[in-house]
């Protein structure tokens, strides 16, 4: 549950972006032209919707490093045990064991990855009751990563059984055919960094091994739902990669910085749900702290309320699921860096919606000659698209950061655009779900 809560308000190392370019936030792929907006905005669009569609936004940042698809993850940690900034490649079986042996052994016995145990591998049981939180050396508390997002990468995310035993043997990697690179970098009292293996390029005079180091920049800060001041990290990643990668090795290393809000400049969507949510009117500017404030958390809190339902109706892809994936501890007031010198928020607002599959965009902003133009677009669901379960409404809403100026009077342009429900035969393959 930890893992959906900072989904969307924290980058963990070696984890994927939140927000992609075709979801809530970024312009939609083909299609006019929009600013930012939330749910689907074509078409040929996957399906978006539901309690876990909706919530705080973070936007895309296409300067984010990647990890490389050729290098299979093996292990990622902001701890490393050995307390020793190395890269190494890794060539034979027992060099591999005793190197995962003492990467692993700072690691509370009891904190273990959430995979299903090997054959014969019986993982130990958590003592009753767990000790203090303080007991333990940061980043570790008693309930298990305090400070760090780490973890192994389960093995039925590889190669099935061939993984197992987890957590003391390491996982098994073909040395006939692979090597096992693994890199750890220097201790620093940060949030945030990780480590990505971009390239591998080898050659008769031996191997070049490239690899980025990101760091959060100083707006991702504010989006961090971490109270405390952070602990040292010394962030360590591990891959497997085809051979061969021949000695020497040069080992070439790029910082870079990874921010979390594009230019601003432009529009971003930071707030999307489809709840039917007390959230106000349709249209409206908002040009104040407090007033943002106030917004802000009555959305959380209506979404709060259907993310802990487990009566949500189900959306079209989910089944017989609900809602009941996050928990009820989550806080209500979350900063999102607007700064209302030099920005706004626009709140657009659909009407009641009771298929899925609908959405609502930023399409134009003309803020000239003394007064505002904003053209916005609500993405009607055809009649062909899934009827909402228990005859209950969607409604759309987004709030999106804005620059100033943004002068009074505002004109609002409403468009309404009919969206087909082709996502199943666009993305997944089959045909869309019949209508509930």
């Amino acid at each position: 549950m930890k893992q959906r809560i900072f989904l969307f308000l924290a980058l963990a190392a070696a984890a994927l972006v939140a927000g992609c370019a075709d979801g809530p936030g970024g312009a939609p792929i083909g299609g006019p032209e929009r600013l930012a907006g939330g749910g689907r905005a074509s078409d040929n669009e996957a399906f978006a919707g539901g309690a876990d569609g909706s919530g705080p936004v973070l936007p895309d940042d296409p300067n984010h490093p990647e990890p490389n698809p050729d290098f299979l993850p093996l292990f990622f940690s902001d701890v490393d045990c050995q307390a020793s900034p190395s890269q190494r490649v890794i060539r034979n079986r027992d060099d591999w064991q005793a190197w995962w042996t003492a990467a692993t052994a700072c690691i509370p016995p009891w904190i273990v990855p959430s995979c299903p145990p090997g054959d014969g591998d019986t993982l130990p049981p958590p003592p009753d009751p767990l000790p203090p939180p303080d007991s333990l050396p940061p980043p570790w508390d008693s309930t298990g990563w305090a400070w760090a997002d780490s973890g192994w990468v389960c093995p039925d995310t590889i190669y099935g059984d061939t993984i197992y035993p987890y957590p003391r043997e390491a996982p098994e990697v073909d040395f006939g055919a692979n090597v096992v690179i693994a890199i750890s970098i220097e201790p620093e009292i940060a949030w945030g960094r990780s480590i990505w293996i971009q390239e591998i390029v080898g050659g008769a005079g031996g191997s070049l091994v490239r690899y980025q180091v990101s760091r959060l920049g100083d707006d991702c800060l504010d989006l961090l739902m971490r109270p405390d001041a952070p602990h040292e990290t010394t962030p360590t990643i591990v891959v497997q990669v085809p051979r061969p990668v021949d000695e020497p090795v040069d080992w070439q290393r790029e910082d870079v910085v990874f921010n979390c809000l594009p230019n601003p400049n432009e529009p971003i969507a930071i707030y999307y749900t489809d709840g039917d949510c007390d959230l106000g009117p349709g249209e409206i500017v908002i040009r104040d702290q407090a007033r943002f404030d106030a917004w802000i958390q009555a959305a959380i809190a209506c979404d709060v309320a259907r993310w802990n339902d487990p009566t949500e109706p189900p959306t079209p892809v989910e089944g017989d699921g609900g809602g009941g994936s996050v928990p009820p501890s989550l806080p209500t007031t979350i900063g999102f860096g607007v700064d209302f010198t030099t920005h706004a928020v626009i709140v657009l607002r659909a009407e009641a919606q009771t298929r899925w599959g609908g959405g609502i965009w930023l399409d134009r902003i003309d803020a000239s000659g003394g007064s505002t133009t904003i053209d916005y677009t609500v993405m009607e669901p055809s009649d062909g698209c899934p009827l909402v379960d228990g005859g209950e409404v969607l409604r759309p809403t987004v709030a999106v950061r804005v620059p100033l100026p943004l002068p009074d009077p505002v004109t609002w342009n409403r468009h309404v655009e009919p969206i087909d429900c082709g996502w199943e035969s666009n993305g997944s393959g089959g045909e869309p779900p019949p209508p509930r």
